[in-house]
């Protein structure tokens, strides 16, 4: 599994116009329901648990890349290691946070419908992107 795709396939499902790629993502725009920052869509609580010393610089898109990195190395250190290749498991930790993966049963069929279907975005654009990069080689 590429991380960084991972994190470009998060950030467009998340932020972008999954429509229209070439926009990119969003690093301005703020979610609504939890006030959810930067690209990524971090939630304030976890985006101040590794921004610290700069907790405004959600709209930096290296800066957020950083943090959005710590916080792959986070899931990962909490997932089964037969997951730890696995995008739909780090998609539905991105979306509802290790605990709530694990509370059902760490399985994508008993994941809740609209986790499931923001899992799916996840991979088929990470799925897109990874075929993009194979072409371009």
């Amino acid at each position: 599994m590429n991380v960084l795709i991972l994190l470009a396939a998060i950030a467009i499902v998340e932020t972008g116009d999954i429509n229209h790629p070439e926009l990119g993502p969003n690093d301005t725009k703020i979610g609504r329901s939890h006030r959810e920052v930067s690209r990524y869509q971090f939630k304030p609580g976890t985006w101040a648990q590794y921004a610290t010393l700069r907790s405004s610089l959600y709209q930096d898109p290296e800066y957020a890349r950083r943090i959005a990195l710590l916080h792959i190395k986070t899931i990962k250190t909490q997932l089964n290691p037969s997951q730890r290749q696995d995008v739909r498991a780090y998609a539905a930790c991105w979306n509802m946070g290790n605990t709530g993966y694990r509370n059902h049963g760490e399985r994508f069929e008993k994941l809740p419908r609209q986790v499931q279907r923001h899992v799916l975005k996840v991979e088929r654009k990470y799925n897109e992107l990874i075929a993009k990069q194979k072409l371009n080689r």
